[in-house]
């Protein structure tokens, strides 16, 4: 096998992570804009209609623990296009099978990215070491961008586009099935790459040897208070935008613009992370994040600056801790390591919302909420100085 043939592979390769990147987050924003006429359509309480929302998150905390030993049998490359698999399937069962395939598909859905999140990282890490930034940023992007165009387009798909729920949500399933074939087709040509040059690969560190560092457990704090706050974001952002007087149109373009902002931010930062600026790069966008917290919560036209800084701030620093994931010094320390920090950060991110909706019902003011999500992001910036030193020569 040539050396130009496994360049070409490799450049294969990243286009099925751009392509699965894309799909990892639609098949979930796409979900809120319908969600009304998904709860007429089925009869679901308000309460029902929230597992959509609760559900993928949960699983998203329980799968990620198991994924090391799905990668310790099948190899990354194998499992990841599994997983993407199993989502396609997801995505046409949600919308077919009444109302235990909406909930059996959204926990399948929960399954296939949860699986995928953890695996790709350290795909990017074995394969692509010197472009970790890059990759990591990338990934991002797409993500954001695949998470942007599912909001945007849901409803006027469903009703202007004459496809109701089921067919908008459902649509999905096309980019999804191109992404599981590009994926299987660069995977089989770069694993055929490695029998051919006799390359034996590392298996997987357990989950007991990374279990007991300290810096995976601060790792493990820097993704939960990241997603605390994004998470938390997403869920109230429309609410408080509203009780300070901002129209309920404005209101949800303010939550679209999160994940839109968050591909410029992504794609901003990984140039200067590629160039070595890691922890200072972190600290600086973690610095205009809590200050964007803040500015939310005090009054419309500063909560619009504030959402403008929360959203370039959220793409640049989650690019940056899924570098510090991809950066262990060890490729074989990856899926573990990825595995137990987001299982701690999603279980952070299914509390934190529900804290702040419980802190507003008993001081009647938003404050609490946007203080503690301010002192979580305060506290991700401490284990990011801890962290995110140069990458080892």
């Amino acid at each position: 096998m040539s050396a130009a043939s496994k360049h070409t592979h490799l450049v294969w390769l990243v286009a099925g992570l751009v392509l699965v990147g894309f799909v990892l987050r639609a098949p979930l924003s796409s979900v809120g804009p319908v969600l009304p006429g998904i709860s007429e359509d089925l009869g679901l309480s308000s309460a029902e209609a929230g597992l959509s929302g609760t559900i993928p998150l949960v699983v998203f905390a329980v799968l990620a623990l198991a994924t090391p030993f799905l990668v310790s049998r099948f190899g990354p490359e194998r499992t990841a296009g599994g997983a993407v698999l199993i989502l396609f399937a997801a995505i046409l069962v949600r919308s077919v099978g009444g109302v235990p395939g909406f909930f059996l598909g959204t926990t399948l859905v929960g399954v296939g990215i949860a699986v995928t999140n953890v695996v790709i990282p350290g795909v990017v890490r074995e394969r692509f070491p010197e472009r970790i930034p890059t990759l990591s940023s990338m990934n991002v992007v797409v993500m954001n961008l695949g998470a942007a165009v599912g909001s945007a387009t849901a409803l006027p798909l469903a009703r202007e586009g004459g496809l109701g729920w089921p067919g908008a949500l459902a649509l999905w399933a096309i980019p999804t099935f191109i992404a599981v074939a590009v994926w299987t087709l660069a995977a089989k040509a770069v694993l055929r790459d490695d029998r051919g040059r006799q390359r034996v690969r590392t298996a997987p560190t357990g989950m007991d040897r990374v279990i007991r560092r300290v810096s995976t457990w601060q790792l493990g704090v820097l993704f939960g208070s990241q997603s605390a706050g994004i998470y938390t974001l997403l869920t109230w952002l429309a609410t408080i935008a509203r009780s300070h007087g901002v129209d309920a149109a404005t209101a949800g373009l303010m939550v679209g613009a999160i994940s839109a902002l968050g591909i410029i931010g992504a794609l901003g930062v990984g140039p200067l992370v590629q160039r070595g600026h890691l922890r200072e790069s972190f600290l600086t966008a973690t610095a205009f994040y809590t200050l964007g917290l803040l500015l939310v919560g005090v009054s419309a036209p500063l909560a619009i600056v504030g959402t403008v800084l929360c959203g370039l701030a959220q793409g640049a620093c989650f690019s940056m801790v899924l570098t510090v994931i991809s950066r262990q010094a060890d490729p074989a320390d990856v899926p573990a390591t990825s595995a137990l920090v987001q299982s701690v950060g999603y279980v952070v991110a299914c509390i934190a919302p529900v804290v702040a909706g419980a802190l507003f019902d008993v001081s009647g003011t938003w404050w609490p909420a946007v203080l503690l999500v301010a002192a979580l992001m305060a506290l991700s910036g401490v284990m990011g100085f801890l962290l995110m030193r140069r990458p080892p020569a």
